[in-house]
């Protein structure tokens, strides 16, 4: 599957998913916190009645990596004369190098960043080019001039060196899509076993965006796990699986694209890898130190008389999910859609099905906002309902906390007999918070973070629903519509009420500005206001039987 978008630079939203998740697991408390104290408490007396005043300070770490203070640019490897070889498909070209029959350049063809075709291969790489092979036992350090031979979707390259190495690395690009198919063959001179053949495999991401604020990180899955890691915690080499037979991809990634190389678990690769810096220029021609992760592959154990083939896969592309399913191996790891990927996935594909409708992402969100609030509209319903019932009992609710002042345990027991008769749950008014916490937890993650939503405009001044709304105009919309909600809302308690209507639209206004959430997500939570608006008012102005 291809991706026909254009992924200009523009300033991402989807950072700091901790920075959301608290949010909104502050909302909850806050409206749990409110409805228990109320149901629990005795009324306090009319002089002791004060507004209450909170004050939200959040505090927040920068994500850009800091500088180390001798960290210079890396100068870029200046290959000796060699010959250009390419291998091309509808989607990738790819340009190899006679010099160490090694990776020169893997751009996608139909994926865009500004006006150029997205470069996956970094070329300020000091470590040595992809497929690049090392042996200190056999003496061997790729420099060969090999022979290429091209057949179709093949490239064969052929190299014997004065010590007696030979090498033969076979690469094969299938008709479409980003997937390339190796096979490294080598035997040496050297007697005994060979257990330091290393094969350069992916260092960095060419295309690296640093305004993303998510470094490229080494991933890897290993004995049946998927682990990722920040360049910075290896100072020194460091193998990626430490028992054999356990690795079964490794590579490196950032928030849009993935080198990933994928081997037969059961032949023993392993793997190592360490980090190099650089400096990255963004779109306007800022320059930013990063940590880059580069990553090898230690061929497994063979007699170097007897030489041997190995074979293993390459996915370089971007990371979409149809794609890495379609791979398997469990390449859909690679994915960061955060603790309830699964349903991020589910809106994911909801989105692109609407977008094939429609052809407008922001109109795509609000068909899905439409759906959801479909599939949630009953127990939102009760949830009114409960808190329409609620406001109606109060004064009784009253009566008892001043009949049994003196005695809150048979206050309370008085009060849930009372909820009881009249099937009201003091709890209800959270449960649709509840309920929408998961579904706001993976709107996030995808609306930041998938490669479909990169660039992709609205209407008017919304020109990246991933990024942020730069003229705030969509946060103080959802705010207003929060406002409003909040006035309709029946409540018990005015002081709480009125605490309320300011706090919750105020702090999540702030909140979504300062932590420059995704405009795409507040496009959505902006339409379920509206929704809920709508159905508060049917509840409000419907009598006290309908509305029982």
């Amino acid at each position: 599957m291809s991706v026909n978008n254009n992924l200009g630079p523009g300033a991402s939203g989807g950072g700091n998913e901790k920075n959301f998740i608290f949010a909104m697991v502050l909302l909850f408390t806050v409206l749990v916190g409110f409805s228990v104290f109320q149901m629990m408490q005795p009324q306090p007396k009319a002089a002791e009645q004060q507004a209450v005043k909170e004050t939200a300070k959040t505090e927040t770490a920068s994500n850009a990596a800091a500088a180390p203070a001798d960290v210079k640019k890396i100068a870029a490897v200046k290959l000796p004369a060699g010959k250009e070889v390419t291998l091309e498909n509808e989607d990738v070209l790819a340009v190899f190098d006679t010099k160490g029959a090694a990776l020169k350049s893997w751009k996608l063809k139909k994926i865009l960043l500004g006006d150029k075709q997205v470069e996956l291969v970094w070329k300020d790489n000091a470590e040595g080019s992809p497929f690049a092979l090392n042996s200190e036992k056999a003496g061997f350090k790729d420099g060969l001039i090999y022979a290429a031979e091209k057949k179709d979707s093949s490239l064969t390259f052929s190299g014997r060196d004065e010590a007696g190495n030979e090498v033969a690395k076979v690469f094969t690009l299938q008709k479409k899509g980003f997937n390339l198919d190796c096979e490294i063959s080598f035997k040496t001179k050297t007697k005994g076993v060979l257990n330091d053949v290393k094969l350069a495999a992916a260092a960095g991401i060419g295309c690296h965006d640093p305004s993303t604020k998510i470094p490229p990180l080494n991933i890897s899955r290993v004995n049946g796990k998927t682990e990722k890691s920040r360049p910075g915690k290896f100072d020194i080499e460091a193998p990626l699986a430490k028992e054999i037979n356990t690795l079964s991809w490794t590579g490196v990634k950032d928030k849009y694209f993935a080198v990933l190389f994928v081997v037969p678990e059961t032949e023993g690769f392993k793997g190592t890898v360490k980090k190099t810096r650089a400096e990255i220029s963004d779109s306007n021609g800022v320059k930013t130190p990063v940590e880059m992760p580069v990553v090898s592959l230690v061929l497994p154990d063979f007699k170097g008389e007897e030489g041997k083939t190995f074979k293993f896969k390459v996915y370089a592309g971007p990371l979409i999910y149809e794609n890495l399913i379609a791979y398997g191996s469990n390449l859909h790891d690679a994915l960061d859609y955060g603790m309830f990927g699964w349903l991020g996935i589910i809106f994911l594909k909801t989105l692109k099905f609407f977008h094939g409708i429609v052809g407008n992402w922001g109109i795509a969100i609000i068909m899905l906002s439409l759906l959801i609030k479909g599939i949630l509209w009953w127990p939102n319903q009760n949830s009114y309902k409960s808190m329409k019932k609620l406001q109606e009992v109060q004064p009784h609710v009253n009566a008892l906390r001043e009949q049994y002042k003196s005695d809150p345990q048979r206050m309370n027991t008085e009060m849930l007999k009372i909820y009881k008769e009249r099937k009201i749950n003091p709890l209800s008014g959270c449960f649709w918070m509840l309920i929408q916490l998961p579904v706001l937890f993976a709107l996030y993650a995808i609306l930041g973070n998938a490669i479909e939503m990169k660039d992709s405009p609205f209407m008017f001044w919304v020109t990246d629903l991933s990024g942020p709304d730069k003229y705030w105009v969509m946060p103080i919309l959802m705010g207003a519509t929060m406002w409003v909600q909040q006035k309709m809302t029946p409540s018990t308690d005015p002081q709480q009420a009125k605490m309320m209507l300011w706090m919750m639209p105020i702090m999540f206004t702030g909140m979504s500005i300062y932590f420059r959430w995704p405009s795409g997500l507040v496009l959505f939570w902006f339409v379920q206001n509206l929704l809920s608006l709508l159905q508060q008012y049917l509840v409000n102005k419907a009598p006290a039987a309908a509305a029982a």
